[in-house]
């Protein structure tokens, strides 16, 4: 099982620094690959939108611009939704990554590969043999190990331990069959919590689902954190009691 192609979602919102080293190392980690990199402008008002529209002259680059900032969710929904419109390979896969250089390109051939494998749903793990993680605050990593136990506890998958991690892929046939049953209505919480909402929807499809390791590099967030702590807990929270009850 091969994949016809790779689109990379990055949701962006004032990522133009971080955008500048990590797009051209996306390129080079998928050179084996026919690829496509998704930016979902978020809103910025940094140079994201001129940035990209420079990259795109290099690299098959292309951007989707909210006028204003929707969130990290929306983000994602306005890229699967393109990737869902677009794509014509029966192969073909879609990742989804952090634009702020915390995930580090050089783990996406592991993961693509475990797609390849079969996998219809793979995350990343920095808390999985073979993870890691640097410069995370103690507390915001027992608030995301607490969290992911409660998610794992509520709706259990077999081999999947985490739950927030917003760098995962999917093949997106597995991504169709859940259109099919949602349509637009893909991710519906337009903050962090999204993700793994689309996660448990895939999830409870069906799907086969799959971890590797990653090490997250917390500290190149920068000291801007768009996490907003009580807003993602209470997102999360209530995602956990949506799921318990299922999706699908």
């Amino acid at each position: 099982m091969s994949a016809d192609k790779v689109f990379i979602v990055l949701p962006a919102w004032n990522e133009e620094g971080a955008l500048r080293t990590l797009v051209p190392l996306l390129a080079l980690h998928l050179k084996p690959y026919l690829f496509e990199i998704v930016v979902v402008n978020d809103g910025s008002r940094d140079g994201t939108a001129a940035l990209v529209s420079d990259f795109s002259k290099q690299w098959p680059l292309h951007e989707i611009r909210h006028r204003v900032n929707q969130g990290y969710g929306a983000a994602l929904r306005s890229g699967y939704l393109y990737v869902l419109q677009t794509s014509q390979g029966p192969g073909d896969l879609v990742i989804s990554m952090d634009s702020d250089g915390t995930q580090g390109p050089e783990f996406l051939p592991v993961l693509i590969d475990a797609l390849q494998q079969g996998q219809d749903a793979v995350t990343a793990s920095y808390e999985m043999p073979g993870g890691g993680v640097t410069g995370v605050p103690f507390l915001r990593r027992i608030m995301s190990r607490v969290i992911n136990t409660l998610f794992h506890v509520a709706t259990p998958f077999p081999g999947v331990h985490t739950y927030t991690n917003g760098f995962r892929g999917y093949r997106v046939a597995a991504l169709r069959k859940v259109q099919h049953t949602f349509g637009a209505h893909l991710i519906d919480d337009n903050g962090f919590p999204g993700g793994a909402e689309l996660f448990l929807k895939i999830a409870q499809s069906g799907a086969t689902l799959g971890e590797v390791p990653f090490v997250l590099h917390y500290e190149k967030r920068g000291a801007d954190s768009k996490i907003r702590i009580g807003q993602t807990i209470r997102g999360y929270l209530k995602l956990i009691f949506r799921a318990r009850t299922r999706f699908i």
